[in-house]
């Protein structure tokens, strides 16, 4: 078929789509199943009308599939998969992909053997590439419903996962099946097959991910975003799939989530919208055309003579899945202590694994010629069939009989300030009619007054703490677009605002779940999932002395991040509570829990800060000049990109005022690190045990010396644990203490040490010391003033007497 008869055909089905669209809204059929009708009725016609003869070449390929539709359709999904819902229920959903598949696989297999006395290799065959949950019908059904956020992540991520379980598993049994043999070491060969291709295919889209998202730092352009983007969905696809005979399926899934956690936020927010806005087309121009496609290769004369294997084959289908669904997804959810997945959603999870055009790929692979592919196509495209025209047409009564489709207490709130905002909003429309005098008063109080009345029937009873949560909610809402602004304009850095976000995410879990305001105050001071593996890390390196030049220049940028961090926490705390005071549609009283809460983190803030201010009064002078200055030039350069963009300036002043503001950007000073202290060796004099030393030893003790520094909340050494050195205060607070519970022993301050003991061979630190604000220590190793003992008699003779003084305390 010439291309331009292709390309016209390809266009009047996206056409008839689109008035089917039209249709579908009336009709209570899914999208989806609608236009696999549409196919069927197509495909019937062109039968039997001669102009549409053409469509008779327009059917369903591997390749079609495989390389056009599928890249495209999974690469959309996991970009907007939400990251922390598919972290949060990753074990249950890989349980569904691989074990679950499995299971399936030999259920409907022994079940074909046993009904239809069918070769077990061709049984298994069918089973392994009808388990798996067809990623692309699934995504199109969930996203026309509006499934609830937990059960959508749940199948979709099943489906994103488990067509690469079928499709190893299929291949391999295909080579079985063509060999015509099945030996015990095949399983064994299987196994690793499944977990190279798999675990390879996913280690290839990370790396991926994870480069294309640093590139996103670089790109500023819409253009060039969107296209990188493509490219990483096909290329990275085709790549892991043929280059590298791994899941590509894994590499894209894998690579666009990343992109998505990662990527999308380097990039700015109209270029992220600009990036999901042509996916969704994307999408939805090959959800379309792929539907169309599985109708019009549905041949029904086959159906019909192959319908009772058809029958056998969708019921064992739907009892393999029930059981994997029923059986092991409660199991996994007690064991691994996750919230429970109820029995109404676990009945959704059977009855929406659809089958799709992924399967009919599969079968499609099978060679011509090989004995019984006939009658696994009719099985699959009748399989196929069913889930598409009567599992998606009756979910939606399912859900609603399911009671799925009425509203928590969180909804209730949400929908209550859904309608005060709506009532606001007309309002604003008619007084605008009113002040141009094209509404009388009396015309503008009828229709306020029908506004009101119709919106307030429409309201629902909520408890008063339902509604101090979602008022929270959405003042979570205003500090994340006020965190995603102050990333902008260069205030935060990014794994700064990826922590800050993952504690209001976590605020706003907690929320969702039935949590009050005060448990939220409660645990908000709890060290974020960043911070915890910060702490350990430094734990692990503290006391190496070879690392101490970078731990220094590490907690200088530490120091600078927790300024940062707590400037850019404080603008967002004032965000919400300007927002809080201005909106009307809060009633007093939450208004005024709310306004404490706030009030309450941003008191602590100011303390914080005030920290710096007196600590490290000239580091605090430089550093909020930096940033202040460079948040400034950064908003006249958003300022001017936004004029550029509404046609209110030309390119060329544009570029003008873009090199002119870059300039001044890049001219900002450094900042470097200013502590004030006492000098070195009057410093270790100050200790008893160095007190009386030469200056030639003193001297020696001081090229011997360390300089090391910890932040407010670090632990310098931990209590049971084994040290070798003494520590000397040159600046800054610690707290001498056995447990965080327990009153402080002491208070060290400027001049003050501790350790000393282990000079003298005491291992085992007897009590913790944590910072309190930031400090610089001095490190000297007990190996180090052994040495010097050997070559200057007065260290020796001083070791020796305070060793003699504690032993004649201990006595």
């Amino acid at each position: 078929m010439p291309l331009s008869e292709t390309i016209f055909i390809t266009v009047c089905l996206l056409a008839v789509a689109v008035l089917a669209a039209a249709v579908c809204r009336r009709v209570p059929v899914p999208f989806s199943a609608l236009l696999v009708m549409l196919g069927i009725l197509l495909g019937w016609l062109d039968d039997v009308w001669a102009p549409l003869e053409p469509l008779q070449a327009f059917h369903l390929s591997p390749e079609l599939v495989l390389f056009v539709f599928l890249p495209a359709l999974i690469f959309e999904s996991g970009f907007n998969l939400d990251d922390r819902q598919l972290l949060k229920d990753i074990v249950p959903i890989f349980t569904l992909a691989v074990p679950a598949l499995l299971i399936s696989t030999g259920i409907v297999g022994l079940g074909l053997w046993w009904l239809l006395d069918m070769s077990p290799v061709y049984a298994l065959l069918f089973g392994a590439l009808i388990s798996a949950t067809d990623p692309i019908a699934v995504i199109a059904l969930f996203k026309e419903l509006g499934a609830p956020l937990r059960l959508n992540v749940l199948v979709e991520g099943e489906s994103l996962l488990n067509d690469a379980t079928a499709l190893v598993v299929f291949k391999v049994l295909l080579g079985i099946a063509l060999v015509g043999t099945m030996q015990w070491q095949h399983v064994g060969s299987a196994i690793g097959e499944f977990g190279r291709v798999f675990f390879g295919g996913a280690a290839v889209g990370f790396i991926i991910g994870m480069l294309l998202s640093e590139a996103m730092r670089f790109l500023q352009s819409r253009s060039a975003v969107v296209t990188l983007t493509i490219v990483m969905a096909y290329a990275g696809f085709i790549v892991s799939e043929h280059m590298l005979h791994m899941s590509g399926v894994m590499t894209v899934v894998v690579a666009a989530i990343c992109l998505g956690v990662w990527g999308r936020s380097r990039m700015s927010q109209e270029v992220a919208e600009t990036v999901r806005d042509i996916w969704e087309f994307i999408a939805y121009v090959c959800n379309t055309l792929l539907f169309l496609l599985v109708g019009l290769s549905i041949e029904p004369a086959l159906l019909v003579q192959h319908g009772w294997a058809i029958m056998v084959a969708v019921l064992l289908v739907l009892f393999a899945r029930g059981v994997t669904i029923h059986a092991m997804v409660p199991v996994v959810t007690r064991w691994f202590r996750l919230p429970a997945i109820g029995r109404a959603e676990r009945h959704i999870m059977w009855w929406g694994g659809l089958k799709g055009g992924l399967a009919i790929a599969m079968v499609l692979s099978i060679p011509v010629g090989v004995p019984g592919r006939d009658i696994l196509l009719a099985m699959t495209v009748g399989v196929v069939v069913f889930t598409l025209l009567i599992n998606a047409s009756t979910i939606r009564p399912l859900m609603k009989r399911l009671g799925m489709g009425q509203l928590d207490l969180h909804e209730e709130a949400e929908f209550n300030a859904g309608i005060r905002r709506s009532e606001q909003g007309a309002v604003l429309v008619l007084e605008g009619f009113r002040k141009v005098g094209v509404l009388s008063k009396s015309a503008y109080h009828n229709i306020t007054g029908d506004v009101h009345q119709i919106l307030k029937s429409g309201r629902v009873k909520v408890e008063k703490q339902a509604r101090e949560r979602n008022a929270y909610l959405s003042l979570l809402h205003t500090e994340l677009e006020t965190l995603d602004m102050l990333y902008e304009a260069g205030v935060i850095p990014q794994y700064t605002r990826m922590d800050i976000r993952q504690q209001l995410q976590s605020e706003r879990d907690q929320l969702c779940s039935g949590a009050s305001l005060e448990t939220i105050s409660e645990t908000g001071d709890q060290r974020s999932l960043f911070g915890r593996i910060e702490q350990y890390l430094l734990s692990k390196v503290r006391e190496l002395d070879w690392l101490s030049h970078l731990l220094m220049r590490y907690q200088y940028m530490r120091l600078s991040q927790h300024f940062r961090r707590d400037v850019a926490r404080l603008m967002m705390v004032e965000s919400s509570i300007n927002t809080l005071q201005l909106d009307e549609s809060i009633s007093g009283k939450v208004k005024e829990i709310l306004l404490s809460h706030l009030q309450g983190r941003r008191q602590q803030l100011e303390a914080s800060l005030e920290g710096f201010k007196r600590d490290m009064p000239e580091f605090y002078r430089r550093y909020s000049y930096r940033i202040a200055s460079q948040a400034a030039w950064s908003g006249a350069m958003t300022e001017a990109d936004l004029l550029l963009h509404h046609g209110q300036m030309g390119g060329k002043p544009h570029a003008k005022l873009n090199k002119l503001l870059h300039e001044k950007l890049n001219s900002l000073p450094s900042i470097s690190s200013d502590v004030p202290g006492l000098p070195v060796q009057e410093i270790i004099c100050t200790v008893p045990l160095f007190t009386g030393l030469s200056e030639e030893v003193v001297n020696e003790l001081v090229a011997r010396t360390v300089t090391v520094t910890f932040l407010s909340g670090d632990r310098v050494i931990g209590q049971g644990e084994k040290g070798d050195a003494l520590y000397i205060v040159v600046h800054g607070l610690l707290r001498v203490h056995r447990s965080e519970s327990d009153e402080d022993i002491a208070l060290l301050e400027d001049g003050d040490f501790f350790g000393e003991m282990a000079l003298l061979g005491e291992q085992v630190r007897l009590v913790n010391v944590t910072a309190v604000h930031a400090c610089e220590l001095l490190r000297i190793r007990r190996g180090d003033v052994l040495s010097l003992a050997k070559r200057f008699p007065q260290i020796s003779q001083q070791l020796h007497d305070a060793d003699q003084q504690r032993r004649n305390s201990k006595s």
